[in-house]
């Protein structure tokens, strides 16, 4: 079989309720036993050894991301990192966190 692939809609990761449901990739390699969920739009991935293990690094993912948001003043973020940030913008309040 080698690898499943899905798509969910996520309301909430971690502790971030969103402001609209995401939709994510979810893989699970069977030959590696690993499990991937992604959002590339929102350069945000989690690993695991299992789908709950992936979506909590799916959660450290994102907040790390609002870190680097957080300490990082806006004119020093690449173009693409700004591109980022807007469309993250749509799901979280990044206000309260920044």
């Amino acid at each position: 079989m080698g690898e499943i692939r899905v798509r969910v809609v996520l309301r909430k990761i971690g502790r971030h309720r969103l402001r609209k449901p995401a939709s994510f990739n979810v893989f699970y390699d069977e030959r590696d036993g690993m499990w991937c969920v992604e959002n590339e739009e929102l350069a945000l991935a989690g690993y695991g050894s299992s789908y709950k293990k992936a979506l909590k690094d799916l959660r450290d993912s994102l907040d790390s991301l609002l870190v680097g948001f957080h300490s990082i003043p806006e004119e020093k973020l690449s173009e693409k990192s700004k591109e980022i940030k807007h469309r993250l913008q749509e799901y979280i309040d990044l206000e309260q966190f920044l």
